[in-house]
């Protein structure tokens, strides 16, 4: 959807009065913004994108951003960008790496998040778990190969229980809360809207636990790599709006907090609680790629993958753009 800004509208309007050659500049000025599929996960992690659709600072950067909602980073990545629906997405570190195994036909661009107290466990309480050390012999239900189930791999490592001692089950994100008041699973591992959405239907039934600095989990922007060739201003274009959103943040934490709630239609005090720490900034880091691989190796190691081999994740990273808007931003051994 084309958005126009108020002052887009007041350029329109001055741009019909005068001599006709000042109303064909001003028009052939007002149909330039540039169009581009955004998918944005509804998650805290995806604030940056939240912030910059919301705010305009798309539009003020001449992007005509058609925006499409999606209930996880990794549904973005794989109903969004890998479909052609989306030009550009956000999506956590853990369902990239696990795409690296299959394609390198996208590029990460930035990381855009970076907090450790994202993640949570939600259990019953009648099913017997009122500890960590609880959930052996339960039935556990998570995202598979997302951040969320890497969140529970270290958890469960953390609380010294084995992966045969509880019995997985994977569901899309927003399945994850009925599935627990129905009695299907036990606990699920998951983060805001959908943790604050199972304590609502389990009231006092629901504990939950947290394990803050446990995951340093990042949000990574990708970009289909036939988009950014073709349009590679129009790529620092968002990130230009990206840096502004950060901005934004560190300025007016409360104020962007509350609309970060709204558009993942979570509730206040708990994204609240999942951002704090959190840096607002967009970079590319060794520690980030350090953590990457990490991950492929949990990936290899739990049989997410039929490869044996870390895939060389430089080569789905492309820091240039990032580097011509801010070359501070990059700290990367290549």
């Amino acid at each position: 959807m084309t958005r126009i800004n108020n002052a887009d509208r007041g350029i329109r309007n001055r741009c019909w009065i005068g001599l006709v050659p000042i109303v064909l500049l001003c028009a052939a000025s007002a149909s330039a913004a540039e169009p581009m599929g955004i998918g944005i996960g509804t998650q805290p992690s995806a604030a940056l994108l939240q912030i910059a659709a919301e705010r305009g600072l798309l539009a003020a950067q001449g992007i005509d951003a058609r925006i499409s909602r999606y209930a996880s980073g990794k549904r973005a990545m794989l109903d969004g960008l890998f479909t052609g629906a989306a030009d550009v997405v956000g999506a956590a570190d853990t369902p990239v790496v696990a795409n690296a195994f299959k394609r390198q036909d996208f590029a990460v661009l930035a990381a855009i998040f970076q907090a450790d107290d994202v993640n949570r466990i939600i259990a019953r309480r009648d099913a017997g778990i009122d500890s960590p050390a609880d959930l052996r012999g339960k039935t556990v239900g998570t995202q598979e190969a997302s951040a969320v189930h890497y969140f529970l791999h270290l958890f469960l490592a953390k609380h010294r229980i084995g992966y045969d001692e509880v019995t997985l089950k994977f569901f899309n994100a927003e399945a994850l809360p009925k599935a627990l008041a129905d009695g299907e699973i036990d606990a699920f591992s998951m983060r805001e809207p959908f943790i604050g959405e199972a304590q609502a239907l389990l009231g006092d039934n629901a504990i939950v636990f947290k394990e803050p600095r446990l995951f340093p989990q990042y949000e990574l922007l990708l970009v289909r790599r036939d988009y950014l060739q073709a349009h590679p201003a129009r790529v620092r274009a968002l990130l230009r709006a990206l840096g502004q959103a950060a901005k934004l943040m560190q300025d007016d934490a409360a104020g962007m907090t509350a609309l970060i709630a709204r558009f993942i239609g979570g509730d206040l005090a708990d994204v609240t609680e999942a951002l704090r720490g959190w840096r607002p900034r967009l970079f590319l880091d060794q520690a980030m790629l350090l953590g990457m691989e990490f991950e492929a190796e949990w990936i290899i190691h739990d049989g997410l993958t039929n490869q044996s081999r870390i895939p060389n994740l430089l080569r789905i990273i492309d820091p240039e753009p990032l580097a011509e808007i801010d070359p501070d931003a990059v700290r990367m051994n290549r």
